[in-house]
């Protein structure tokens, strides 16, 4: 029985090592358009995300990371949702809006590198 209880314990401990934070993942982050704009979204701890184009600054929305470890932002126009990937880069995966989630066409992911 201990033997069981150990390693269930220590399985648990091993997922949680790898489940995002709000403290993991807060920081800068950022994506470039081409020769164009660049997008740079900072994710704070205390769950608020500055948005910024080309260095001006757009907004500040909330953000937050779900139960199955997506980043959800709340603001204009609805939810943007991001997975958290290994490499710490952040990839838009879908929006919901009105309570409908639409996925992102895969083929020309928005990813954000973490910068900071």
């Amino acid at each position: 029985m201990k033997n069981i209880l150990l390693l269930t314990t220590i399985m648990f401990l091993g997922a949680c090592a790898t489940t995002p934070t709000m403290k993991s993942v807060a920081g800068t982050y950022e994506r470039k358009d081409g020769d164009s704009d660049h997008n740079r979204r900072v994710f704070l701890d205390n769950g608020v995300a500055e948005y910024y184009v080309n260095d001006i600054k757009q907004r500040d929305d909330r953000w937050k990371i779900t139960k199955n470890g997506e980043l959800h932002i709340d603001g204009v126009g609805g939810v943007s949702v991001f997975s958290i990937n290994k490499n710490g880069s952040l990839t838009s995966i879908a929006t919901i809006d009105g309570g409908k989630r639409k996925d992102v066409p895969s083929e020309n992911p928005n990813i954000y590198n973490r910068i900071k």
